[in-house]
Order: structure tokens, then sequence, then C-alpha cells
């Protein structure tokens, strides 16, 4: 298939031949920023990040070329890869990551992609070669969500044997701090047959505040509840009898099959987790079996939300590029094997009832409007917004309104409205939405 303006950016993009017609690393970098602008605005436009660009194969390949003359650390070659793991192009990416190891031998990034792309082709034990390399390289692996992390997990699982078919079907709902995931965990969490979690990292966690952002710290489990235990929202008590201790310190051992497990606690076929970042989800469950359901605001509202956080250690410019780079991955770098969905979460506000139907009808949940005012306040979940867990356990009826940004300094919004103006990924996650839920 051949979509407008392609042969033009193509031929920009990778001219035919290798070194001898490359002028500079800087003009391919330039390039493949066209390139990548002009593939992201044409699967976004095609409806499907997926369609078939038999042009696109040969002209990567081309530019790879071109790159074992131009830049020796391939820098640019790491952006190659990720331009062909947007378009489905696993095997062109893994040989893009073979290069960057090749070059670079001591690159923990290019050693943990190839784990993962191994393990999805099921060649278990190059994966977990390619696993424990990235391991011995890593120096930063520890209890808080990292790459070390999901790859030490992806290695526990390979372990185990080639991947199996969860029992229980999970949900993620995945995004960035505040994207209103516990709400609408809540909601879905009141329907028969599901059951939510909450962040279930904090069965295994508490929060570290001896430092800026209250990060997850690994709890203890020697001998009753560690101090310093995350509760349960319903229970409010170290025995919970869903997220007792046995659980949690099973976990904490061993977290292969983690979401199983959880939802075998639980008692019902179908599971919602709010873990939402994408590092968090990849190393609980490495295979990630699982829909995900990508909850998003605006960079004004999300920002308008975060700044007064005590747990906020970021200044304005770092917030939009995590932003930006949280987003990004979820649209372009994170191959699930369900579904995805994009939910702009200002507009499920404005329209509850209407969102959540369409919602349960693309994951092919049961939808009871019963539960948009009278949600079920009795779930087992842990983490999430606490302002939501107080007006959970009030006795009026729950509402959701939608509400309007924080006033934010003048010097402010003239930065976050530059940067929304000019973002792909928050044009890629409206165009994601509306492809669901029509332009509500």
């Amino acid at each position: 298939m051949r979509f407008a303006g392609a042969p033009r950016a193509l031929a920009d993009f990778a001219p035919r031949g290798t070194g001898s017609s490359v002028d500079s690393p800087a003009m391919l970098s330039r390039a493949l920023h066209r390139m990548r602008r002009w593939l992201a605005r044409t699967l976004r436009e095609s409806g499907d990040r997926r369609r078939d660009l038999p042009d696109l194969e040969g002209a990567l390949l081309r530019y790879r070329l071109a790159l074992l003359a131009a830049e020796p650390r391939g820098g640019t070659l790491r952006r190659c890869a990720s331009a062909a793991t947007l378009c489905g192009r696993e095997r062109l990416a893994e040989r893009c990551w073979e290069e960057a190891s090749r070059r670079v031998p001591d690159d923990p990034e290019a050693w943990a992609r190839r784990a993962r792309i191994a393990a999805r082709a099921g060649r278990l034990e190059e994966a977990r070669d390619h696993a424990r390399r990235y391991l011995e390289l890593d120096t930063v692996r520890g209890s808080r969500f990292t790459r070390g992390s999901s790859v030490a997990s992806l290695l526990a699982h390979l372990e185990r044997g080639p991947a199996t078919e969860p029992k229980a079907r999970h949900i993620a709902l995945c995004g960035v701090s505040y994207c209103g995931s516990t709400l609408v965990s809540y909601f879905l969490g009141s329907l028969p047959g599901v059951a939510n979690v909450g962040e279930s990292h904090w069965l295994v966690h508490r929060a570290d505040r001896s430092g800026p952002g209250f990060g997850p710290a690994p709890l203890e489990f020697r001998s009753g509840a560690p101090s310093g235990m995350p509760l349960c929202g319903h229970c409010r008590r170290p025995g919970c009898p869903v997220l007792g201790i046995e659980l949690r310190s099973g976990l904490a051992r061993d977290p292969v099959d983690w979401f199983d497990r959880i939802a075998a606690a639980q008692g019902e076929p179908v599971l919602i987790s709010s873990d939402k970042n994408h590092v968090a989800l990849q190393a609980l469950d490495p295979w990630l079996r699982f829909d995900a359901v990508v909850l998003f605001r605006s960079p004004l509202h999300a920002w308008s939300s975060t700044r007064t956080k005590r747990t906020n250690k970021d200044g304005l410019a770092d917030y939009l590029r995590a932003w930006d780079r949280e987003y990004r991955s979820l649209l372009y770098d994170f191959p699930n094997r369900g579904r995805r969905l994009f939910v702009d979460f200002e507009s499920l506000r404005r329209d509850l009832p209407r969102h959540l139907a369409v919602l349960c009808s693309a994951l092919d949940l049961p939808f009871d409007v019963r539960f948009v005012t009278d949600v079920e306040r009795r779930q087992h979940a842990i983490g999430g917004n606490t302002r939501v867990h107080r007006a959970l356990q009030e006795e009026r009826p729950f509402e959701v309104v939608a509400r309007d940004p924080v006033e934010l300094p003048a010097e402010e919004r003239v930065i976050v409205a530059r940067f929304e103006a000019k973002s792909p990924v928050l044009a890629a996650l409206r165009a994601g939405h509306a492809r669901v839920f029509g332009g509500g």
C-alpha cells in the first residue's frame, strides 16, 4: 500500500547507497525526523499503526547501511529501531539493536531490547542470554521500576519456560500520575465479574519518604505486617482477607504470574489494575498479556493537577518531557497482546455515562448504568488518589463533575500552550480517542 507523500518522504529519508551518499549524521537525523513525522501522520490518518508499508522496510535498511559509516556510536540507529517498532517491523528493529550492541557492547538498552524481542519471538534461550548480559551491565537495578527491574522480571519468567495463557483476563489502565485511573478503576470494578486491585505494585512496596516523589521501596516480609505497608482501601487494616500478608509475601518472593495470582485472590474472572507506567507493567508481566486502556489528559489539565501535589518533584519543563516520553512509549513502543484503547479523561468526565458505555462495549464488559452513580465502594484495591478514596468512604451519592484546570502563572500557560500546539503525541492520543468515542 502506498500513501500520498510517501515516495518523496522515503527519498529524503533514505538516499540509495551507503556512506558515500551521506553528508553527516546531522543530515541523517533531520531526515529521520521528517520521516517519523510523515509516518506518524500517515498511520494516524489511516487509523492503523500497523498498516502495511512495503516501501518502508527497504528504506530503513538502506538508512541502516548509511549509518555504518556515518555514526560510530549509533545514536541515530536507535531512532531507526524506534521507527521500525512504530510500524510493526520487529525483525528490522531487532537488526538495528543488534548493530547497536555490536558497536557499543556495554550499552544496556540494546541488550534489554534484544531480550524482549527474542522473548516475544519465542527464542527463549537467546532471550535469557541477552537478559543476563543486560543484568551484568546494569548498575541501577533495584526496588524502583526501572528497565533493570523489568528485565530481571523477564529473566525470572524466561526461567519458567514459554509464556502461558493467563487464567484470568487482565485490563491494565495506563498513563501518567493523576490521569484519572483511580476513578475509572472503581467504575469498572463495580461491574459484575470484575475486580479492581488498583496500583498492585504497592502490595510489595511502601512509600519511601526519605527522598523526593515518595517513590516505592521494598517491603520486608519477615514476621507479620511490615512497617509502612500500604493498606487495602476498603479494609484499612493489615488483615485484609483478599490482599493479605500471604499473597503479598508470595508476590515479593516470586513475581511470576503476578496478575493471575491477584485475580485468583479476588475471585473474579476479570481484573482491573492501575499501575499505569509502562515500565512497571513490563516488570509485573513481561509478556504484556493484557488489554490496555491508556488514560490521558491534556498537558494543561495534567500539569495543573500535578504541580501542587507534594509528591511532585519536577519543574514544568521536566514534567512535559516525562509526559511526552511516557505517552510516546504507550503509543509506539508497548506491544501488549490485547486491545489498546485511548481515553481522554476530561471528555469522559463531561459525559460519563456515554463514555463508560462505549468503553465497556469496546472491552466486551457488561455495562450497567446504575454503577455510574452507585459505585461499589467495597473494593479490595490499593494505592491511587487519596481524594477519591475519601469521597468513596462518604455515604452520599458519588458524583464526577468536569472541572476547569487550575489557573497557572502566565509564563507556564504560554509554555504549555506552545507544547500542546506542536505535540504529535497529543494529536495521536486524541485521534485514538476519537476512533472509539467519536468527537465527544
